[in-house]
């Protein structure tokens, strides 16, 4: 057989990724907040819904608002992790410093809102 007519050579298994579903936000921007924070932490998101207000009144309201999904279904239980510790953590009126632009932040802050660093201690 030439080269042209040989049979192509694929990988025995195949993977499919499955989005997942990891968090419903009332509003576009608590949506990208969320998918934000997951991303930070090496997990790909996706938003879904992101233009859908232009529905409102023809869907119901909740069918509109805005999914933060993850790109890879292994990622998953990790996420709902992190979505979980942002929902759970109390508000302070502490302050840290980033140790990339000395800038203040709030301590319920993962990232610095001027560098977007990360703010966590053990990194």
């Amino acid at each position: 057989m030439s080269s042209r007519t040989s049979a192509r050579q694929f990988p025995k298994v195949f993977r499919i990724q499955v989005l997942r579903r990891v968090y419903i936000a009332e509003n576009l921007a608590d949506a990208h907040l969320v998918s934000n924070l997951i991303q930070s932490h090496g997990i790909e998101t996706h938003v879904f819904n992101e233009f859908s207000h232009g529905a409102l009144g023809e869907l119901p309201f909740t069918h509109t608002w805005p999914e933060v999904w993850v790109k890879n279904d292994r990622d998953e239980s990790r996420a709902l992790e992190i979505v979980e510790t942002r929902e759970i953590r109390p508000y302070t009126s502490d302050e840290h410093i980033c140790r990339n632009c000395e800038q203040p932040n709030p301590a319920n802050f993962d990232i610095c809102w001027n560098c977007s660093a990360s703010l966590n201690q053990t990194d």
